[in-house]
């Protein structure tokens, strides 16, 4: 289990931070809240090669907190090329929903959250 840090403080919400931590003591893989957000715990290994995804009704939100790696975005200002991000701990990204979005390549790992919140 993570050690209390501001990881976890970023969350905000007294709750959810403690279910967010109950979450991670027993390896559970996601928390579903009544009405918004779902939250779900990412564990990657060494090398791992996401594909392609998109989400028409949701905006993501990941926070890393161990490793990082590669995430590719799609920018729909710049012809809808590919954006490449690195991400490591400490990051917060946010992904619109309806945006192409991949986790390209992660070389040692990465443990992240992913918060998603449905658009109304």
């Amino acid at each position: 289990m993570p050690e209390e840090s501001e990881e976890i403080k970023l969350i905000g919400n007294h709750n959810i931070s403690g279910k967010f931590k109950k979450m991670v003591s027993e390896n559970q893989r996601s928390l579903i809240f009544k009405n918004n957000p779902t939250i779900y715990f990412i564990n990657l290994p060494a090398g791992f090669k996401g594909e392609e995804e998109v989400h028409g009704n949701e905006d993501d939100m990941y926070y890393v907190f161990e490793g990082g790696g590669e995430l590719l975005v799609q920018n729909k200002d710049a012809n809808n090329r590919f954006d490449s991000l690195k991400i490591k701990k400490g990051d917060f990204v946010h992904i619109p929903s309806k945006t192409v979005h991949k986790l390209s390549y992660t070389e040692k790992g990465i443990k992240y959250i992913v918060i998603k919140i449905r658009n109304k």
